[in-house]
């Protein structure tokens, strides 16, 4: 309803009538990516560094086998309230709240001896690593043409997936120079923290998020600035902007529910494909552990 309204007074609906992207579409992919990148890259950090570290704070085997849940039960908790924090916030707040959320969690890795604490780091590395997977796939389907999301989509993916191996060649070169080098690692993993003043400067907040809030002026801005190309995504009547604020009118309801049925993509779907994923991990993870305690057991009832 929206597209058609905004196509029949000759105005672009979001992005779709951009046949290129232009510079500030460009910016904005190639900082998800990097957010995607570190997002990978710390995601399976701990599998590299799991032995360094056990032999650092003397743990034992289920000690380990803890801290690497707790990063599966934080993807848990990320899932289930990363979309609901793009839905609240933005999908531009809520993006950076959770790369900042894994890079200072990483950070906490890197620098503290507390067992406690580092579980507790453990934790919060999963839920921003999880939160911002699912907020960044909504975030870029919503901000680039039609014709063109599904390429953008896949190649953010891609570059950064790029972040899984770079990590574990890395990590194989870093970890045994010492008995504490694998604190350089997680201190890399924090680099993504650098990312949040970058995306404050350089992101814009997705207009269908905007036109959902009934901030359709602010909406239009944006996709004129990105677009270059004029916006009237309410394609409201000139009568009812007269009367002031549209949310007070009595059709804007209605309008709103249309402008979401035209386009509006919910993190709904990531959150619950991302809880399907973390339950999966934890019940692989619960059954290692299981097989792990038996064998256990096998070799002090052989040893007696």
């Amino acid at each position: 309803m929206a597209a058609a309204q905004a196509a029949q007074s000759g105005c672009n609906a979001y992005f779709d009538g951009m046949k290129e992207i232009g510079k500030k579409h460009k910016h904005m992919f190639w900082i998800f990516s990097i957010c995607y990148f570190f997002d990978m890259m710390d995601m399976n950090l701990f599998g590299s560094l799991g032995a360094s570290v056990q032999a650092t704070f003397a743990l034992t085997n289920e000690q380990v086998s803890q801290l690497s849940s707790l990063s599966f039960y934080g993807m848990f908790f990320g899932g289930l309230l990363g979309g609901w924090m793009a839905d609240k916030i933005g999908r531009k707040k809520a993006l950076l709240y959770n790369v900042l959320i894994f890079s200072l969690a990483s950070l906490g890795n890197a620098l503290i001896d507390n067992y406690f604490i580092f579980a507790f780091c453990r934790f919060m590395t999963g839920f921003g690593i999880i939160g911002m997977n699912i907020i960044a796939m909504v975030y870029i389907a919503e901000m680039m043409p039609a014709h063109s999301r599904g390429k953008y989509q896949g190649q953010m993916a891609a570059l950064g997936s790029l972040g899984i191996p770079f990590g574990i060649i890395l990590a194989a070169i870093v970890v045994p120079r010492s008995p504490e080098a694998w604190r350089i690692m997680f201190l890399i993993g924090a680099v993504g923290i650098l990312l949040f003043p970058i995306g404050l400067k350089w992101l814009y907040e997705s207009p269908r998020w905007l036109v959902g809030q009934g901030r359709i002026e602010e909406a239009d801005r944006v996709v004129e600035e990105m677009s270059g190309m004029p916006s009237n995504l309410a394609a409201v009547p000139k009568e009812w902007l007269e009367k002031g604020n549209v949310s007070y009118l009595p059709d804007f309801q209605q309008n709103r529910k249309e402008l979401y049925a035209d386009g509006i993509i919910h993190c709904r779907t990531g959150q619950i494909i991302a809880m399907m994923m973390a339950m999966f991990r934890l019940t692989v993870m619960a059954m290692l552990e299981q097989n792990r305690s038996a064998g256990n057991r096998k070799e002090i009832a052989y040893e007696s």
